[in-house]
């Protein structure tokens, strides 16, 4: 296939692939070389009785001038093409407000332009959303989840369908899209902030991947190998994981009898249910949060009550009738407040992560007043408090909700007292994370014993200070 030829062919080669026709579908356009050779593209394979409809879309990330001057071409470009061009545009300031929940800016910024593509594709009765993603983008995309520690998953990199998005060029290089457009004496417009060091994508493509390309001559089809690999491999076990599941969650014994690997990818296809019809559709549910659920329903016994294996993301996963389940929190929130608990399981002393931005350091100290390393056993949940809780006191069992109240830990703080719990039940309410007096599990038998230790727990982002010492 000639250079002049191939990123038409290539998009030809993907509308017949998927039934579309070059009528059917929404190019976003941001007015750079990708984005530009295939609205030029479309344009050619279109020819001038068919229309083209492309999206441009605003950030609000870069200077007043930089834009105006980029809409300015964008305007002028479809304008030449007889294109349809829908704008969209955010407020200034509004995704770096949205940053701190949705991941970072170049996350928020992600999560506003595929929701204003889809806007304008369904109000338009459009079939998809074509967007320039290349082969060069799909490498990038691969090394940064190799180094964020994705499964076979992530590293399989870009699908070139995900619902109504396609990406038809990714069998064809950045550089191959530039001399396409060299070749026809096509210009198009540069963002800044592809050439800063503000994101992480710019810096892997711009200091990382040089150092790989040099050490590793044929990384790119070693990486493409590797992707190929990783998506029969995930095509196999997602297979697996979904045979287990039956209309509510998946039998406990057929659950124990997988391998790990299945265990937790049918955990994400449940997640994923339980998500689907919320408005928090394209949340992401956290591999350690799932993984912790798996662990933990396979030490957990099966009995008639509604047992929580593991919270987060806005959802329980449970074990209940003999199934592994998950469902939408339903817990009210104190107004104001939207801390969505945490949950992870330790077998041993260490540092571990909470979601996004919290973390939790265990470790063992000689200080006592802390919980004595021989009054529970590993491995050990850190969690947030659920409904009907209950720890054993020289009392008897005591709720709590009722104990905290009786340390008169406010209602808004009580999310974020930590509860430790082994495989016996609750060993510690850590009410001094929010100023109270920590409770620990009664067991008789450590009276008059010397204690080999004292375990200390470290959390951030959890408690009300945002750093607190146990």
């Amino acid at each position: 296939m000639s250079r002049l030829a191939r990123p038409v062919d290539a998009l030809k080669d993907y509308l017949e692939v998927h039934c579309l026709g070059g009528d059917d579908v929404l190019v976003a356009f941001s007015g750079g070389p990708d984005s530009t050779a295939l609205l030029l593209a479309l344009s050619e394979l279109n020819g001038p009785r068919r229309p083209v409809y492309a999206c441009w879309i605003d950030h609000a990330l870069r200077s007043v001038e930089e834009i105006a001057a980029e809409r300015s071409f964008v305007e002028g470009f479809c304008l030449r093409l007889g294109a349809s061009l829908a704008v969209r545009q955010a407020g200034r300031g509004e995704l770096e407000a949205e940053a701190s929940m949705a991941g970072g800016v170049e996350a928020a910024a992600r999560r506003f332009r595929y929701r204003m593509l889809e806007e304008v594709r369904s109000g338009l009765g459009l079939k998809a959303i074509l967007t320039a993603h290349h082969a060069d983008d799909v490498r990038e995309t691969r090394i940064m989840r190799f180094f964020s520690g994705s499964g076979a998953a992530g590293l399989a990199g870009i699908p070139e369908e995900l619902g109504k998005i396609g990406r038809p060029f990714l069998r064809i290089d950045r550089g191959e899209l530039l001399s396409w457009l060299d070749l026809r004496g096509q210009p198009y417009r540069i963002d800044s902030t592809n050439e800063g060091a503000d994101y992480l994508r710019n810096l892997v493509r711009r200091e990382l991947v040089p150092v790989v390309a040099r050490i590793f001559p044929g990384f790119a089809e070693a990486l493409d190998a590797g992707a190929w690999k990783a998506h029969d491999d995930e095509t196999a076990l997602a297979g697996y994981a979904k045979e287990l599941l039956g209309p509510h969650g998946v039998p406990i014994d057929l659950f124990r009898e997988a391998p790990q690997a299945v265990r937790e990818r049918a955990l994400f296809l449940l997640a994923d249910k339980a998500l689907a019809e919320t408005e928090r559709a394209d949340a992401r549910v956290s591999w350690r949060l799932v993984r912790a659920a798996a662990l933990q329903a396979l030490r957990m016994e099966s009995t008639g009550q509604t047992r929580c294996l593991a919270e987060g993301s806005g959802l329980t996963f449970i074990l209940e009738n003999g199934e592994v389940g998950v469902r939408e929190r339903s817990e009210a929130r104190p107004a104001g407040h939207d801390f969505n608990g945490f949950s992870l399981i330790a077998h041993g002393p260490g540092m571990f992560r909470i979601g996004k931005a919290r973390s939790c350091r265990l470790y063992c100290r000689e200080e006592s007043g802390h919980l004595r390393m021989d009054a529970f056993s590993w491995p050990l949940v850190v969690r947030s408090r659920r409904p009907g809780d209950a720890i054993q006191t020289s009392g008897g069992r005591k709720n709590i909700d009722r104990l905290l109240s009786e340390l008169r830990v406010r209602v808004d703080q009580r999310k974020s007292v930590p509860i430790l719990e082994d495989a016996k039940g609750i060993v510690a309410v850590l009410g001094s994370f929010t100023g109270a007096r920590d409770r620990f599990r009664r067991n008789d038998l450590l009276v008059g014993t010397q204690a080999p230790g004292f375990l200390t727990l470290e959390m951030k982002g959890v408690a009300e200070n945002d750093a607190a010492r146990r």
